[in-house]
């Protein structure tokens, strides 16, 4: 449940930057540049990477989803349904670890 929560709000977010992209190019190129300077780069290396990169709409969304917000592109709901049943199933293995050892002591006797 809790990655079908974080699917969806990745994919919302996902939606919203491409709508920002498309109706306002140039406020998020300089969010980027702005975000490119905090890390380091000098303005001109920053306008630089942020005009190149905004050339591929793709890219540039996943990058700035990445970069600018920290999260994880959705991965689609078999990937929120596998990793549930990942951690389901480790549960199950390693939490009887410790009842076969009591099994074991307890039969022995």
């Amino acid at each position: 449940m809790v990655e079908e929560s974080k699917e969806g709000f990745a994919l919302s977010q996902l939606e919203e930057e491409y709508s920002e992209v498309r109706n306002m190019p140039h406020s998020e190129v300089e969010e980027m540049i702005c975000h490119y300077r905090k890390r380091g780069l000098s303005e001109e290396d920053a306008q630089r990477v942020a005009h190149i990169f905004s050339q591929y709409e793709d890219f540039w969304v996943h990058h700035m989803m990445a970069e600018e917000l920290g999260i994880q592109m959705p991965r689609g709901g078999t990937a929120a349904m596998k990793s549930g049943l990942a951690t389901g199933t480790s549960f199950l293995v390693f939490g009887l670890v410790p009842l076969l050892g009591l099994m074991i002591s307890t039969g022995l006797r």
